[in-house]
């Protein structure tokens, strides 16, 4: 799936990850990612800002309950 991301700016991702893991990852580096039970559910890839809104709208995500801004510096630009 995320494969499909390659040639676009942007990937919008949803993935099944364990609290157990979310807890071990922010507390130090853990590279053990592929051990781990990390389901892949959804993913979308597009270009622009205005698509990623379209695609909250379309699975019914607030996007204002984000804490992170959405703006990022695309590194090939």
């Amino acid at each position: 799936m995320i494969e499909e991301g390659i040639g676009h700016h942007y990937l919008f991702i949803i993935v099944d990850i364990s609290t157990e893991y979310i807890d071990i990852f922010h507390h130090s580096w853990d590279s053990d990612l592929y051990d781990r039970n990390i389901k892949m559910i959804y993913a979308h890839a597009f270009d622009n800002e205005a698509s990623l809104y379209e695609v909250c709208e379309k699975l019914n995500v607030d996007p204002e309950r984000f804490v992170a801004s959405w703006k990022a510096e695309y590194i090939f630009d």
